[in-house]
């Protein structure tokens, strides 16, 4: 299993222990077996703008997006969080960063394992789920 976080930024601490264990923890849960490869990869704002923009259509900055490059054989993919997002969330939902970061890393990552959020019912399932996991690391 390669999980590689990526982080050019200083400013903030990211908790990247934390975030491979919470990968392991619903991988086994989830699907049952480990990612073969997993990039995080941390972005600003107009990161976050330009890669909505490109790949989602979306012409605004989001705090997760991720990409399942999965084949039949291995789980692999890439999740893009908007650091700068996570840091305005962290404040709006009273939570530290850290829990915000790990709140976006599951919700990423959950995307990867075939979850959808294209309902209310689903979106909250998904946050619930990833609450849930993110519950077990603590």
């Amino acid at each position: 299993m390669a999980i590689q976080i990526i982080a050019s930024q200083k400013k903030h601490s990211i908790p990247s222990i934390k975030i491979k264990k919470l990968i392991r923890l619903i991988s086994w849960a989830e699907d049952g077996k480990l990612p073969n490869s997993l990039s995080i990869v941390f972005l600003n704002n107009t990161a976050m703008r330009h890669i909505n923009k490109r790949f989602l259509k979306h012409d605004y900055a989001t705090d997760v997006i991720s990409f399942d490059l999965s084949s039949k054989q291995s789980l692999e993919g890439e999740i893009y969080i908007g650091l700068d997002k996570a840091v305005v969330q962290a404040q709006e939902y009273n939570v530290s960063l850290s829990n915000e970061i790990l709140r976006l890393v599951a919700h990423g990552f959950l995307h990867i394992l075939g979850h959808t959020d294209d309902t209310i019912r689903k979106k909250n399932k998904m946050l619930k789920l990833g609450d849930f996991y993110i519950s077990l690391l603590k």
